[in-house]
């Protein structure tokens, strides 16, 4: 009995673990994120949080390596929807990073004082910046508990 209980358990996380995979099953449907892959993964590599793994750039080649979480969209006009993501590597102790994708451009930051989040201030509203702001740090204060 002992052993058949071993075994169905075996079975149940054999099954449950791609749920757990970091490439998400409706992160990566996202046309915004697919957008900008090559540059979320190019900062990463400059930040020197992934290593750069070969001559030709091959967003294949860094599928396993790193994730990308959606966080907040926020609906303006039609074409203009942005979507907040947080994205690093896979590692627990690296850093992760923010970004603001958009129909047109991609804001990349680690946190709110760097150049692109202020770049982000001067494009959109204040009321929209505040909100990102508001969900940024409170993300990170549970992230510091």
């Amino acid at each position: 009995m002992r052993n058949l209980i071993i075994f169905i358990g075996i079975i149940c996380l054999f099954f449950s673990t791609p749920a757990y995979a970091q490439k998400g099953q409706y992160v990566e449907k996202d046309y915004r994120i697919l957008k900008y892959e090559k540059g979320i993964i190019q900062l990463l590599i400059k930040e020197k949080q992934i290593p750069e793994i070969g001559s030709p750039f091959k967003i294949e080649d860094y599928e396993q390596k790193l994730f990308v979480k959606k966080c907040l969209e926020i609906y303006l006009d039609k074409p203009n929807n942005i979507l907040l993501v947080r994205f690093g590597s896979l590692s627990d102790h690296n850093d992760k990073y923010w970004g603001v994708l958009s129909h047109k451009k991609a804001f990349l930051f680690y946190g709110t004082s760097d150049k692109d989040f202020l770049a982000l201030k001067k494009l959109y509203a204040p009321r929209t910046v505040a909100l990102i702001s508001f969900y940024i740090k409170q993300i990170t204060t549970e992230e510091k508990l």
